[in-house]
């Protein structure tokens, strides 16, 4: 979340120099406006794909993701479980914490540390569903690649 502001912050304020920044070097402005519009749609990515709200009842998840408007509640029964990750923030080596929930029907929901106030709840809360272990990052050609999705796949 204070990753999120910062992110803002940074962008509004270079947007709002970019008009008065010296000019003797024609590609000054239009590589300034590039890097803007890279962390821009970087920032929408990440709101939009990785925001993923979750509700923990005592026999049921319900989860919902931002985007699509994707409304899912799971019982019990159909939740396979959850693995513990970290998130690597862009090609940097900073991590960021997450949890993989993993739903019978081939679903997998990675819940990102930095999106959640309360993730040592979210955390406990799982507790009750069986660990899958721990699972590496991994990225595949555009999407990460998640360990158990598609293993257990109960069809």
């Amino acid at each position: 979340m204070t990753l999120r502001i910062i992110a803002t912050i940074l962008l509004v304020i270079m947007f709002a120099f970019v008009p008065f920044l010296p000019t003797e070097n024609p590609w000054v402005i239009p590589f300034v406006m590039i890097v803007f519009l890279f962390l821009f749609l970087s920032f929408l990515r990440s709101t939009f794909v990785d925001s993923i709200t979750i509700q923990l009842y005592e026999n049921s998840i319900e989860v919902n993701r931002f985007l699509g408007y994707k409304r899912r509640t799971y019982d019990s029964e159909e939740v396979l479980g959850y693995s513990n990750s970290e998130v690597e923030i862009g090609r940097s080596r900073i991590k960021s914490k997450s949890i993989i929930l993993y739903t019978k029907d081939d679903n997998a929901y990675e819940l990102i540390k930095y999106n959640y106030r309360n993730f040592k709840q979210i955390e406990s809360g799982l507790m009750k569903y069986p660990n899958l272990g721990y699972e590496p990052y991994k990225t595949g050609l555009y999407f990460r690649e998640y360990r158990y999705k598609n293993k257990y796949n109960n069809k």
